[in-house]
């Protein structure tokens, strides 16, 4: 009986043993691929601080993912001040660094076209958050240039609908003039306007003084102004002339999306109380606002999302290149991006995981 109790007992061990090691997977990732992310983005007034907090999350967020598994992606990132006075220089010499994997950078439209030019050109992909329609349409030929959020012709689009949907007849728009950013903006106004059976009170441009063509966009009989300042100085021009408008013609003013961010706040101040319009934030369903400020105890700045899907992008093709050798970092993100049949909106590292 004793011996038949212990041959019973081998037995389950002995199938237990088997099961486990075909089902265990590894307790500690065994393979570390170090992948190096060039980031340029503005570095003043906290925005240092935002992106840093914002990327480095992802990095965590995609190391713990990577646990358990027999190889792994570790995201290490380089930073540089997109408002440096060497950004073309910088570009170059990016270009042309093969440990450089890709480049996540060009929050404004003048600079993400200065990185474009170079960085398209000799095949360094290159992420963007900048939203004009000249950039795609110049550099997206080449292949190697992601944008991250939708063009500007939407964003004039989404402001024109608000106004028309409350009920104004007539719109005016100020905007810079010869700028790359505020180019879609006038091209696309007068048309957007008219399908949306809106009357146009002028498009107001300026070279180096907003605040005359600010007033004169506000004394337009406008019920509705969009502004599309290229920074926040020239917000701030913007703001200060609204406040001298006197009388019961006063428009409504609704601003583009470089209205809004954490240096907009740090620099402006109770200046910006009230104003209104579009910015690019992450889609409220995937909960990533309100984790960052639980996190940080901060909201993100515009663009954060944005930053963190383009990394999160990057480490979902490097790891891919791990699975397939041959396959080119261009081919990877394309083959990320067209997976209709994966989940593959989440941010988490848990559902990050179950996509890797």
């Amino acid at each position: 009986m004793n011996k038949l109790v212990c041959i019973l007992v081998c037995l389950l061990l002995l199938t237990a043993c088997h099961d486990d090691e075909n089902t265990r997977q590894p307790e500690t990732t065994t393979l570390w691929q170090d992948v190096t992310v060039a980031v340029v983005l503005p570095m003043h007034d906290g925005l240092d601080q935002q992106w840093r907090q914002t990327l480095e999350l992802c990095a965590n967020n995609m190391e713990h993912a990577c646990k358990g598994l027999e190889q792994g992606i570790r995201l290490h990132y380089e930073w540089y001040d997109e408002d440096s006075k060497e950004l073309q220089q910088i570009a170059t010499q990016l270009a042309h660094r093969e440990d450089v994997t890709a480049v996540i950078g060009g929050f404004y439209s003048s600079n993400a076209e200065q990185l474009a030019s170079v960085l398209s050109r000799n095949d360094k992909p290159f992420f963007t958050t900048a939203t004009t329609e000249q950039l795609v349409r110049g550099y997206s030929a080449w292949g190697n240039l992601w944008a991250m959020a939708e063009t500007d012709i939407t964003q004039c689009e989404v402001l024109l609908t608000k106004v028309a949907m409350r009920g104004a007849k007539t719109v005016a728009l100020v905007v810079k003039d010869e700028n790359l950013y505020g180019r879609t903006f006038k091209d696309w106004f007068g048309f957007q306007a008219e399908e949306l059976g809106l009357q146009t009170r002028g498009i107001f441009t300026y070279v180096d003084q907003p605040a005359k063509a600010s007033a004169a966009a506000f004394a337009s009989g406008a019920d509705y102004v969009i502004c599309v300042p290229s920074g926040v100085e020239e917000l701030g021009v913007l703001l200060r002339t609204y406040q001298q408008v006197e009388g019961t013609q006063r428009p409504r003013l609704l601003f583009s999306d470089t209205a809004h961010g954490a240096d907009v706040i740090n620099q402006l101040g109770m200046l910006t109380e009230g104003i209104e319009g579009v910015f690019f934030g992450s889609d409220p369903e995937t909960g990533f606002d309100v984790s960052f400020e639980t996190y940080f105890d901060q909201q993100p700045t515009s663009g954060a999302a944005q930053v963190y899907d383009a990394a999160m992008l990057i480490g979902y093709a490097s790891f891919s290149q791990l699975l397939s050798p041959d396959l080119s970092f261009r081919e990877a993100v394309r083959m990320v991006v067209d997976g209709r049949d994966l989940t593959m909106g989440s941010w988490m590292s848990g559902d990050m995981q179950l996509n890797l």
